[in-house]
């Protein structure tokens, strides 16, 4: 636990599953969201996929991302990465220029360009048949100016899931 009585494993806090018009389940997960010692909620990862830009799935204000992790249990196949302008209303001072990408079948990196600042996005090839994905950020650009880095992360990851249906599942702490 850390100071604020939550698990530092923010895997083991409120977890979002989305469910499509289809039924699949698609689980987001990740390493850590928010600031180092406040997990926000309007920065959780499912917020990479549900289908408004305007939110985003961040991490690591104020500190080092590298290494942060996002896990997605099935992107039907194909992903678009869209980074956010702004986080909480304010601009990000840095990006995500490099993620290493996880198939289980295979490892390979990504240089994100300026297409994964646009609204269209950045596609990324996948293998055929991957659906199961990690992305680990590896590298990220200075922050401009002299502000306190912001976070980092993704507005969208562009599934090919269709509309998602967010059901929230409360962690089951020990309150010993």
């Amino acid at each position: 636990l850390d100071g604020t009585g939550l698990p530092q494993d923010a895997s083991a806090q409120t977890t979002a599953h989305l469910v499509d018009a289809d039924g699949v389940e698609v689980s987001v997960v990740a390493s850590t969201y928010g600031r180092p010692f406040v997990h926000l909620p309007e920065r959780r990862a499912a917020m990479a996929v549900d289908g408004d830009p305007t939110t985003a799935w961040s991490t690591a204000e104020g500190s080092d991302p590298l290494g942060e992790e996002l896990v997605v249990s099935d992107t039907g196949g194909t992903l678009r990465l869209v980074q956010p302008a702004t986080i909480g209303g304010a601009p990000v001072n840095r990006h995500i220029t490099e993620i290493e990408v996880s198939t289980g079948a295979s490892t390979f990196t990504v240089a994100l360009d300026d297409r994964s600042l646009s609204a269209t996005g950045q596609a990324i090839d996948l293998p055929p048949g991957t659906t199961a994905v990690t992305l680990r950020i590896t590298a990220v650009s200075e922050p401009s100016g002299d502000a306190t880095p912001s976070g980092v992360g993704f507005a969208e990851l562009g599934l090919a899931r269709g509309e998602l249906s967010e059901v929230v599942c409360l962690p089951d702490i020990d309150r010993k």
